[in-house]
């Protein structure tokens, strides 16, 4: 009786702790695949996660290889929703762009709609990083509604408005 009981208590444990490693990403995805032309032979997809904290990752997935998490997106206020996902050269280097939103809507403060970020990955040291020089630019995130009464409007949130931005700002 004691050999069943800690045999099921190990097995419990142990799909509590490596539960995520047999996840499969492919078959909750929420937005993709595409085709990745920045790594050959490989696809990008958004997939649905374990984590309620986090409950989308952007998944880089190479033949014949175990899928990759390269980013987890954080819920903010509500779950993450992938608006678009691009591929576009920033200075001759190609990068994925991912332009997410969360709906908002605190109208106790007075602020409702819709926050934005816009990520960019490229490949750096052998894998699909964030670009940091993008990604940190203060105008690739923003609210599209209202901060306390004020309303507040967000200039990029298609891709035609990111690539129009990225030639000529960048």
């Amino acid at each position: 009786m004691k050999t069943k009981v800690c045999l099921l208590m190990l097995y419990f444990f142990a799909r509590h702790c490596f539960g995520h490693e047999s996840y499969q990403y492919g078959e909750n995805i929420v937005h993709g695949p595409f085709n990745n032309p920045i790594i050959k032979d490989s696809k990008i997809y958004f997939s649905k996660s374990q984590d309620s904290n986090y409950p989308v990752y952007l998944v880089l997935e190479k033949r014949d290889a175990t899928p990759l998490v390269v980013d987890q997106y954080p819920i903010s206020g509500s779950d993450p929703y992938v608006v678009s996902a691009f591929f576009f050269p920033v200075k001759e280097e190609d990068n994925l762009f991912v332009i997410l939103r969360w709906e908002l809507n605190n109208r106790g403060l007075g602020t409702y709609g819709d926050l934005y970020e816009i990520h960019a990955y490229h490949y750096i040291d052998g894998k699909l990083s964030i670009n940091k020089f993008i990604t940190s630019n203060p105008d690739m995130n923003g609210m599209d509604g209202y901060i306390e009464g004020v309303q507040s409007i967000f200039k990029l949130k298609t891709a035609s408005d990111v690539k129009a931005y990225i030639k000529k700002n960048l």
